[in-house]
C-alpha cells in the first residue's frame, strides 16, 4: 500500500524549516500537559503561538506524534494541535502545504492510527485522518476507502475497530460537503461501501449477541465497539448518502433484518442478562453501556431518517413500531432502559403523528397502504386512550430530582423547564411534545380522555398531588382541543381558585402549574369576569410570603394574560399598583439574569399594553430600572431588558414621556456608544428607544440636541441591518429641529449619502432618499443648495438604474427642481466635470431632460408623478429660453400625468373634455384628510410626532393644491413673462392631438 511503502518506521522525522525547533516545540507541548501549574500551561501556550503560524508547524507535530518514545499525555496534546489546525494547512493560503507535504503528513497520520495502541492521541489522530478526507477525496486520495477496507479485513480485533471508527470520522466529514460534484461522489461511495459495512454490521451484532467467549472480554469489547460504530456509519449513509431507497435493495434489506430479527430488543434484553450474570465483574459495565449505545443509535436512525426521508421509512414501520412502542409505553423498568432509549422512543411516535407525509392522502394510494396499516394496528382508538394515560400517569409526572429542585433552586429549575424546544433530548419535554403530536392528530378522542382525567382529578377525594398537576398540565397542553369541551370559567371559579388558596408547602406544584394553566387558556377561552379574578390570583402568587417558584411562574404567566386580543385594562386597573409592585420587587429579589429578563419581558409587555394608566406607579418603575440599570453594568442582556422596558414606559407615556427623558437618553447615550464594547448588543435598542423618544417629544430638549450632535454622525457608519432605524432618527430630528439639522450635521449626511447611494440596494436607497425628501419638504428651497453632492451622484447614475430606482431618484429631484431650479447649476456641473466626455453643464441638463422626457413612463406613483408635472411648469416658467426644445415632451407628460389623476375621479370616464377636473391627490378641500377636524382631534389625542407630519402633509405641494389650477396659474404666468409670440412658437411644435389636450388643462 502507498501508506506503508511511504514510511518505514515510526521514528521517521520530517525536518522542520530552520526557524522551527522541535525539542523546543516538544517541550512546550510537555509544559501544556502540566494542569496543576498554570504557570507552565501559559509558558506552553506562548511558545506554541510562536510556531503555530509556522509552515512547517503541522509537519513537526506530525513527527511529535508518531514518536512512540515520548509520553502519551504530550502524544495527546500534539494529535489534538493537529487535527485543529489540518484547515489552516489545507485551505488555499499563506500556510497552505504543497501537495508532496500534504500526502507525506497524510501517510504518517494513516500510519500512525494503526501503529499505536488505542489511546486518546490515536482518537485525535483518527479524527485528523477524518478531516483531511474531506479536503482529498476523491481528488488526491483515491485510494482512501480501499486501504480502509484493507485494514478491515486483517485478522486484528484492535486494527478492525480503528478501521470502523476512522470511516465513521471519514464519512461523517464527507457527508457536510455540499457542492454537487462532491455530493455525487459521495452518494457513490455509500452505494459502493453500504452492503460491505451492513456485513460488518450483521457480524459483529452476531457476536455481541453470543455473549463474550469465557475469559476474553477484551475480544468481546471490540465486538461491542466494532457494531456502534458500523451503526453509526450507516446512519450518516442512509442520511446523506442513499438516494433511490425504493431501488436500492441493501437499504430494504437492512431495515428489514433489524425489524424481524428484533434486534433493539434483543440488544437491550441482552445487556440486562449480561449484568444479571454474577461472573461479570464492574469494570464490563462500561461495555454494557456500550451495547445500549448500540440500541439508542439504531433508534436514533430511524427518528433523523423519518425527519429527514419520511417515505423511505414507510415500508418498514410497521413492523419496527412492535419494537418502539414498548420502549415508550412498557414495563421499562425490567430492560433498564437509559433515559435517551425512552426518550427517542417517544419521538419516534411523536414524528409519525405529526410529521406531514405520515398523513393519510388520497393521491398516492400506494405509498400510504403502509402507513393506513400502522395506523390501524398500533394506534387506533384504543391504543391512542392507553397513550395518553401512561403519558400523563407516568411520563408527564415531577420526579424527585424535579420536587427537590423546585424547593431549593427554583431559578435554574424556572429557567430551563419552558417549553418544548428540547423535546429530543429530555423526558418530560418528549413526553409533552408527543401528548401534543397526538391531541393534534386525534382532536375528539384525545379531548375527551383529557377531559375525563380533569374531571377525576378535580372531583376524586385523596387525589396524588402529583397526578393532578400532571392533569393540568395535560389541560393547558390541550388547551385548544379542549375549547369547545371544557367550561374553564366554571373550572377556574369551582376548583383552582379554591385550590389555590391552599398555602402548605405540599401544595407549591399545584399553586404553581394552576398559574401556567390559567395564563394558557387566557389565550383560549375565558369570560370577563374570570380575566378580572385572574389578575388577583396573579398578584396572590406574586406576594413576597409565596414560594419564589410560584412567583416566578406568575411573573411569566404576566405576559399570557395581557398579551391577548381580549385584554381590557379595566380588568387589571384594581390590581395594577400592586400588580407592578410585585414584578419589581421580584427583579430586585432574583440573583440570576434569566430570571430577570423574564420579569423584564412580563413588564414590558404590561407597560406597552396598559398606555398611559402606569402613570401613577411610574416613579417605582422608574427607580426599579434605574437601579437594576447600575447594577448590571457587566450584563448586556440585563442592560438591554432595561432599555426596552424604558421604550414601553415612553410608547405608554405619549405626550407625557417628558417626565422621563433625562433618563432615557441617558441610556441612548450609552447604547449607541460604538466605542462602548455593550453597544453591539445594545444597539437596536438603545435606536428604537432614540426613535420613540423624539416621536413623543414636543421639541429638541439639550439631551436631544445633545444626543444629535454626537452620537448621530457616527451612526451614520452602522450595519446595513440597523440602517433603517438611523434613517427614521434622522427624519424624525429633521421634523423636530430642522435648524439644528441644517447648522451642521446635515453636510455630513449628505457627504454620506453621496457616497452611499452608488452602493446601495433600492430597499437602503429608497430610505436614504426618503429622509432627503423630507429635508426638502421642511426646509424647501433653502435645502436643495445643501446637496449639491448627493444631486450630482443621482443624475451622473440615472441613465443605469432599473425602473424602481429610476422612480424613486425622479420623484425626489422634481421636489428639488420645483423649489429651487437655479441651485441645480452646481450639480450639473459636477456632472459635466466628472464625465469623460468634453461637456458642459447645458448639454447634461439636456440629456437629463431627454431622458427624464423618455422614462416618464417609468414613474409608477401618482405622487412623484405629479411632482414631475408642477417641475416641468414650474421650471418652463423660471427658464422659458432653456426648456423650450423640450416643450413637447414637457406638454406630453404633463398630459399623462393630469390624465392618470382625472382617471381616479368619482364617476370614472375618460373624456377629453373633463381633462383636469379632478386631482385625486388634492386633499385640501373638506372630505379628503387634511380638514379641521381631523386636526383638532390630533391635537387632542395625537402623539406629537403625528402632528407634525400632519401639519408638514398640509403644505406638502402634492396634496394642497389642485393641478388644472396650478396649470392655469403657471401657463398664464408665462405668457406674461414671454409674450404671445413666443408662446405660439411653443405651440407650433405640438401636433394636433396633444395641442387640443394641453388646451383643455391649461384653459
Amino acid at each position: 500500500m502507498e501508506v506503508e511503502a511511504s514510511l518505514t518506521s515510526s521514528q521517521a522525522f520530517i525536518a522542520p524549516q530552520e526557524d522551527l525547533n522541535l525539542p523546543h516545540l516538544t517541550d512546550a507541548l510537555r509544559l501544556c500537559t502540566d494542569g496543576l501549574n498554570p504557570d507552565k500551561v501559559q509558558a506552553g501556550e506562548r511558545i506554541l503561538q510562536m510556531y503555530i503560524n509556522n509552515k512547517q508547524f503541522l509537519t513537526a507535530l506530525v513527527a511529535v506524534l508518531t514518536d512512540d518514545a515520548l509520553p502519551n499525555d504530550v502524544r495527546t496534546m500534539a494529535a489534538i494541535l493537529c487535527r485543529n489546525n489540518i484547515e489552516k494547512f489545507w485551505r488555499a493560503g499563506p500556510l497552505m502545504l504543497d501537495e508532496k507535504d500534504k500526502r507525506n503528513v497524510r501517510n504518517r497520520m494513516f500510519f500512525a492510527c494503526f501503529a499505536f495502541p488505542a489511546t486518546q492521541a490515536t482518537n485525535q489522530l483518527l479524527a485528523g485522518v477524518g478531516k483531511i478526507a474531506r479536503f482529498d477525496f476523491p481528488r488526491t486520495w483515491p485510494t482512501l476507502i480501499d486501504e480502509i477496507g484493507c485494514k478491515l479485513a486483517v485478522d486484528d480485533e484492535e486494527v478492525k475497530f480503528k478501521s470502523l471508527k476512522l470511516l465513521h470520522e471519514s464519512t461523517k466529514e464527507l457527508a457536510t460537503k455540499r457542492m454537487p460534484a462532491d455530493r455525487k461522489a459521495f452518494c457513490e461511495m455509500s452505494t459502493n461501501i453500504f452492503s460491505p459495512v451492513t456485513t460488518v454490521f450483521h457480524g459483529t451484532l452476531s457476536s455481541v449477541l453470543s455473549g463474550p467467549i469465557t475469559g476474553d472480554f477484551v475480544r468481546y469489547n471490540l465486538h461491542v465497539r466494532q457494531c456502534l460504530y458500523a451503526a453509526k456509519v450507516l446512519q450518516t449513509l442512509m442520511m446523506h448518502g442513499i438516494r433511490e431507497y425504493t431501488k436500492f435493495a441493501p437499504f430494504s434489506d437492512y431495515w428489514s433484518s433489524i425489524a424481524n430479527g428484533n434486534v433493539i430488543a434483543s440488544l437491550l434484553s441482552w445487556a440486562v442478562n449480561l449484568e444479571n450474570q454474577e461472573e461479570i465483574n464492574q469494570d464490563f459495565s462500561e461495555v454494557i453501556r456500550f451495547i445500549r449505545k448500540i440500541a439508542v443509535r439504531i433508534q436514533q436512525t430511524i427518528l433523523s431518517m423519518m425527519e429527514e426521508h419520511p417515505l423511505s421509512m414507510a415500508p418498514h414501520l410497521l413492523p419496527l413500531m412492535r419494537q418502539i412502542i414498548p420502549l415508550a409505553f412498557g414495563e421499562s423498568g425490567q430492560l433498564n432502559l437509559p433515559e435517551r432509549s425512552v426518550v427517542t422512543a417517544m419521538n419516534i411516535i411523536k414524528v409519525f403523528h405529526s410529521e406531514q407525509e405520515y398523513r393519510i392522502r388520497d393521491e398516492k394510494p400506494g405509498v400510504y397502504d403502509h402507513i393506513r396499516a400502522i395506523r390501524s394496528a398500533y394506534f387506533n382508538q384504543g391504543n391512542i386512550l392507553q397513550m395518553i394515560e401512561q403519558l400523563i400517569t407516568r411520563h408527564l409526572l415531577l420526579t424527585q430530582s424535579d420536587l427537590d429542585r423546585i424547593g431549593t433552586d427554583s431559578e435554574e429549575y424556572a429557567n430551563e423547564i419552558d417549553g418544548f424546544e428540547d423535546w429530543k433530548f429530555s423526558h418530560r419535554a418528549s413526553a409533552e411534545a408527543l401528548l401534543t403530536a397526538l391531541c393534534y392528530s386525534n382532536q375528539d378522542i384525545s379531548a375527551t380522555k383529557i377531559l375525563s382525567l380533569v374531571t377525576a382529578a378535580t372531583t376524586t377525594p385523596g387525589v396524588a398531588t402529583l397526578f393532578k398537576e400532571a392533569v393540568y398540565l395535560a389541560a393547558g397542553i390541550a388547551a385548544f382541543h379542549l375549547f369547545d369541551m371544557l367550561d374553564f370559567d366554571q373550572l377556574f371559579r369551582n376548583h383552582l381558585w379554591v385550590e389555590f388558596q391552599d398555602k402548605s408547602n405540599g401544595n407549591i406544584v399545584i399553586r404553581r402549574r394552576i398559574v401556567w394553566l390559567v395564563g394558557t387558556w387566557s389565550a383560549v377561552r375565558m369570560s370577563d369576569e374570570s380575566r378580572a379574578a385572574v389578575f388577583q390570583l396573579l398578584v396572590d402568587a406574586m406576594t413576597p410570603k409565596e414560594h419564589l417558584s410560584v412567583r416566578l411562574m406568575a411573573a411569566k404567566s404576566v405576559k399570557s394574560f395581557v398579551d391577548v386580543y381580549e385584554f381590557r385594562v379595566e380588568d387589571v386597573t384594581p390590581v395594577a399598583p400592586a400588580l407592578f409592585d410585585c414584578l419589581l420587587q421580584l427583579i430586585t429579589e432574583c440573583s440570576s439574569d434569566d430570571s430577570r429578563l423574564t420579569i423584564l419581558s412580563s413588564l414590558n409587555i404590561a407597560l406597552e399594553r396598559m398606555e398611559a394608566q402606569v402613570a401613577p406607579f411610574l416613579s417605582k418603575v422608574l427607580e426599579c430600572l434605574m437601579s437594576l440599570w447600575k447594577e448590571s453594568s457587566e450584563s448586556h442582556l440585563i442592560q438591554s431588558g432595561v432599555v426596552s422596558a424604558i421604550k414601553m414606559t415612553v410608547h405608554a407615556l405619549r405626550r407625557e414621556a417628558a417626565s422621563i427623558e433625562p433618563f432615557a437618553c441617558e441610556l441612548i447615550a450609552v447604547s449607541t456608544d460604538l466605542s462602548n464594547p455593550h453597544s453591539i448588543h445594545l444597539l437596536q435598542d438603545g435606536l428604537e428607544l432614540w426613535n420613540m423618544l423624539l416621536q413623543h417629544s414636543q421639541q429638541a430638549t439639550p439631551n436631544l440636541q445633545k444626543l444629535l450632535v454626537e452620537r448621530l454622525p457616527q451612526l451614520l457608519e452602522v450595519t446595513s441591518e440597523n440602517m433603517a432605524l438611523v434613517m427614521d432618527i434622522v427624519e424624525n430630528c429633521i421634523l423636530i429641529a430642522p435648524d439644528l439639522v441644517f447648522a451642521g450635521f446635515f453636510d455630513n449626511f449628505v457627504s454620506w449619502a453621496a457616497v452611499t447611494i452608488p452602493t446601495v440596494k433600492d430597499e437602503g436607497l429608497d430610505l436614504i432618499i426618503k429622509v432627503l425628501d423630507y429635508a426638502v419638504q421642511v426646509c424647501q428651497a433653502s435645502a436643495v443648495p445643501k446637496m449639491t453632492s448627493v444631486l450630482a451622484v443621482l443624475i451622473s447614475t440615472l441613465p443605469s438604474d432599473g425602473n424602481c430606482s429610476f422612480g424613486l431618484k425622479m420623484g425626489f429631484l422634481a421636489r428639488c427642481l420645483y423649489y429651487n431650479f437655479p441651485a441645480f447649476t452646481p450639480a450639473f456641473t459636477a456632472v459635466a466635470e466628472g464625465s469623460n466626455n468634453q461637456t458642459n453643464a447645458v448639454q447634461v441638463f439636456h440629456e437629463f431632460m431627454t431622458l427624464w422626457m423618455d422614462q416618464i413612463n417609468w414613474i409608477s406613483k401618482l405622487e412623484r408623478k405629479k411632482l414631475c408635472a408642477l417641475a416641468f411648469m414650474n421650471m418652463l416658467v423660471l427658464n422659458p429660453d432653456l426648456m423650450a426644445p423640450h416643450f413637447a415632451g414637457i406638454v406630453y407628460g404633463i398630459i399623462e400625468v393630469v390624465g392618470e389623476l382625472s382617471d381616479y375621479r368619482p364617476g370614472g370616464g375618460d373624456a377629453d373634455s373633463s381633462l383636469g377636473e379632478y386631482d385625486i391627490l388634492n386633499l385640501s378641500n373638506e372630505d379628503a384628510g387634511l380638514s379641521d377636524g381631523l386636526s383638532k382631534s390630533l391635537m387632542m389625542t395625537g402623539s406629537f410626532d403625528e402632528i407634525r407630519r400632519h401639519d408638514l402633509r398640509i403644505h406638502n405641494i402634492c396634496f394642497n393644491n389642485d393641478i388644472s389650477k396650478v396649470m392655469k396659474e403657471k401657463w398664464r404666468e408665462l405668457i406674461g413673462k414671454t409674450g404671445d409670440a413666443f408662446v405660439q412658437q411653443l405651440w407650433n411644435t405640438l401636433d394636433s392631438d396633444s395641442s387640443a389636450k394641453f388646451k383643455v388643462i391649461v384653459g
